[in-house]
């Protein structure tokens, strides 16, 4: 026996109910898996907790790239005049084996800042 509800027989209610149900929870199991792969693939990439450089290799490059700027400008002043202005300094390169000191960044800026301004076609 069925019963009819308006138009629509028991039966065919119980069917889109359970639809609707169904629906629902695939709508949630959805958003849920889409949450959880979100936060899986956000924290597959966080840095590695050894990439920071050790203090000893960070005074050292300090050191190299203080001694490259202070070269670079000095460089540049040996070939444009003492009283010339020093050009914005390149970024500090790579230290070379055995010459990341001071004295290595700045013998290496001095040429770097020489090479420059012997290259210079502003004329300043």
């Amino acid at each position: 026996m069925t019963v009819t509800i308006g138009n629509m027989q028991k039966k065919d209610f119980n069917q889109k109910l359970s639809l609707t149900i169904n629906k629902h929870k695939m709508k949630k199991l959805m958003i849920i898996a889409t949450l959880i792969t979100g936060i899986a693939i956000l924290t597959a990439f966080r840095p590695a907790n050894n990439a920071e450089p050790t203090k000893i290799d960070s005074i050292a490059a300090t050191d190299f790239c203080d001694g490259w700027e202070d070269g670079y400008c000095e460089g540049w002043k040996d070939v444009k005049g003492q009283y010339a202005f020093c050009p914005l300094t390149p970024f500090c390169p790579f230290p070379e084996l055995g010459e990341n000191s001071y004295r290595g960044g700045y013998n290496r800026g001095f040429k770097a800042g020489m090479r420059e301004a012997n290259n210079d076609e502003t004329g300043f």
